[in-house]
């Protein structure tokens, strides 16, 4: 951190960690599957990169981009980011997996590095919302709460040797309920955000995950990661995850 963040300078820091993402390779038809449009203002490629910075420094939506130290990097608005995030042809796990194997890679063969035992980490977490009407919005129960809230439960995959983590892979998921509503009325369901969705577009593997078992998930998770090249002793996740299918496939492997 030190090294990035020197004397409290913002610009120093974000072209230093640029100078990271240049390490790595990257093009549009590897990352999205397409190219930016001649007429383009602003290519594909530099928007994700914008993007990558957000976390650096705390800017935590498109919307608190403007006014942020990032605005002089990329002089658009937020409908630019928008736009680019919504579009339901990005892989957005080709993309993530992508990034992370060469990160990963890298990290683990730089000098001076102890070699640790590579663990894959299975976690779900709320992922709250305020919205009722944005797509397949419903409410879930929240263990931390211990009621139901809007939103959605995010399921992730994470790959760790005890000294770095890196996010492998993620999903969205609901909880139908019962009645099959998702804990929404009749009401709310009407007002939902619907859009009919091409059968190639990488966000109909999403919305089929959206009511998948989380075991059934996890198990496409690891068998994803072990196809993608990741290696790895142990899984770790919480108890109720250790089902008999997932003790099985995992032992398999």
């Amino acid at each position: 951190i030190s090294a990035f963040f020197r004397k409290n300078d913002a610009h120093k820091a974000m072209y230093s960690i640029l100078d990271v993402i240049k390490w790595l390779r990257m093009n549009e038809s590897t990352l999205f599957g397409m190219k930016s449009k001649c007429n383009n203002v602003y290519p594909l490629l530099q928007v994700f990169q914008a993007l990558l910075l957000y976390p650096c420094f705390m800017v935590r939506n498109p919307y608190r981009f403007t006014g942020s130290s990032l605005s002089g990097l990329l002089g658009c608005k937020k409908d630019v980011f928008y736009r680019f995030m919504s579009n339901p042809k990005i892989n957005w796990r080709k993309s993530v997996y992508h990034l992370t194997l060469q990160l990963w890679s890298k990290i683990r063969l730089r000098s001076g590095r102890k070699e640790g035992t590579v663990c894959l980490i299975v976690d779900d977490t709320d992922y709250p919302k305020t919205g009722r009407r944005m797509e397949n919005i419903g409410r879930v129960f929240s263990h931390v709460h211990h009621r139901c809230i809007l939103g959605f439960k995010a399921l992730f995959l994470a790959v760790t040797d005890g000294t770095t983590q890196m996010l492998l892979d993620f999903a969205l998921l609901g909880e139908k309920g019962k009645d099959g509503k998702f804990g929404m009325s009749d009401e709310e369901l009407a007002r939902r955000f619907t859009k009919g969705r091409d059968s190639g577009d990488a966000l109909q593997e999403r919305i089929g995950e959206y009511t998948a078992k989380k075991t059934d998930l996890m198990i496409a998770m690891i068998r994803r990661a072990i196809r993608k090249g990741v290696r790895f002793r142990y899984v770790l996740a919480d108890s109720w995850f250790a089902c008999k299918d997932v003790i099985r496939f995992i032992r398999s492997r």
